[in-house]
């Protein structure tokens, strides 16, 4: 916490925990909620909504060239090599 409060002083801020996924069983989710809310963090968001927000933001008529990453994404968006669940 000490070095959180170098980094940002007295501005507030929030913990978020990138997790792979979340369990699908309520029992297990809502134990997961607890342990992470003691834990102090803020919110909880999974991988794939965050690669889906990418992939959706990537135009393919761009040139991404200050990113490799999102030049190779744009190329995959291109040419239909995405899986269905990522375009939407």
């Amino acid at each position: 916490m000490k070095a959180v409060q170098e980094v940002f002083g007295k501005e507030l801020f929030s913990r978020i925990l990138v997790v792979s996924e979340l369990s699908n069983v309520e029992k297990n989710r809502k134990r997961a909620e607890c342990v992470l809310a003691e834990k102090h963090v803020d919110h909880v968001i999974a991988f794939p909504t965050i690669l889906r927000h990418i992939v959706g933001q990537v135009k393919t008529n761009e040139n991404y060239r200050e990113s490799e990453v999102l030049q190779v994404v744009r190329l995959l968006k291109r040419h239909k090599m995405l899986i269905p669940e990522l375009m939407t």
